[in-house]
């Protein structure tokens, strides 16, 4: 009688592992989004680039400044599900302020190489290889690195591991992108507090590395380097509480921009030009 029992008790947990594990990895696969609008649309020179990261191949452009190019050089990198289409509006006005800037697409997003599944260590490890691709490119130019939502997590994280970047711009950065994927759980109607301590060991198989390495909040007291951080008020999918917990670890203030949402933050001048001033005072440190 016992050793059916357990077989039915081990049958039972192990379809339950299974199930949960096919939830943790569709959760991990973002949607594809075509790239609709490229340097083109918006009259930037630019180049079509390759670059490697790890087995796999990155896409994106190099927009060349307008006129006699400055020293920082700008490394953008979009959000979950979104491509470097979505970063144009801020690449042009750093181009047009003299800055050669690369914007790229992260595994699994816009026409780089797809992957089963694309975490926050995965972003940082592309993150990573566009910095070193930079540094190739344009030798001994500083490197300041410009994330939008998981974008900005993965920027924070390579700052943090002693990259060479020498500015950071945070632009609706996460604290913890758990709590940010248990509010997006709340929204489709899911019970993310009941689901996310289910799923946190299978997504963890996924990264391999400890949640704390992954965790903006736990690494942001690592990075040295001049950092502006900027938050829409009315972003319902990174609440601007985020922005705030962040800004008191490095004691900085937050450039909130109050009727901007998640995506629109993007969109906004004065957006546009807290981040050409931080380039700005990365060229003249850097002289």
């Amino acid at each position: 009688m016992i050793l059916p029992l357990t077989g039915a008790v081990v049958g039972t947990l192990g379809g339950g592992a299974w199930a949960l594990n096919r939830v943790a990895l569709a959760t991990l696969r973002p949607p594809s989004r075509p790239v609709e609008r490229t340097p083109t649309d918006l009259g930037l020179q630019h180049e079509d680039v390759e670059f490697a990261s790890g087995e796999l191949t990155l896409r994106g452009w190099w927009i060349q400044p307008v006129g006699p190019a400055r020293d920082a050089l700008a490394v953008l990198t979009h959000g979950w599900t979104a491509n470097a289409g979505m970063m144009l509006p801020l690449a042009a006005a750093l181009a047009e302020a003299g800055h050669p800037v690369l914007a790229f697409d992260v595994r699994a997003h816009g026409r780089s190489d797809p992957t089963p599944v694309c975490t926050v260590r995965h972003y940082r490890d592309d993150v990573a290889a566009a910095v070193r691709h930079a540094g190739e490119r344009h030798p001994g130019r500083p490197t300041v690195l410009v994330g939008h939502s998981m974008g900005a997590a993965a920027a924070a994280l390579v700052a943090a591991d002693g990259h060479p970047v020498q500015g950071l711009a945070l632009l609706a950065c996460p604290a913890d992108v758990l709590e940010v994927t248990r509010g997006w759980m709340r929204d489709k109607g899911l019970p993310g507090q009941f689901l996310i301590p289910l799923l946190v060991p299978f997504w963890r198989l996924q990264t391999g590395e400890p949640g704390l390495r992954l965790r903006p909040e736990s690494r942001l007291g690592d990075v040295g380097v001049p950092t502006v951080i900027v938050q829409g008020g009315q972003d319902r999918r990174v609440p601007p509480e985020h922005a705030e917990r962040l800004a008191r670890i490095l004691d900085l203030p937050v450039l909130r921009i109050e009727d901007a949402d998640h995506m629109g933050l993007l969109e906004r001048p004065p957006v546009h030009q807290a981040v050409v001033g931080l380039l700005a005072d990365v060229t003249r440190a850097a002289l």
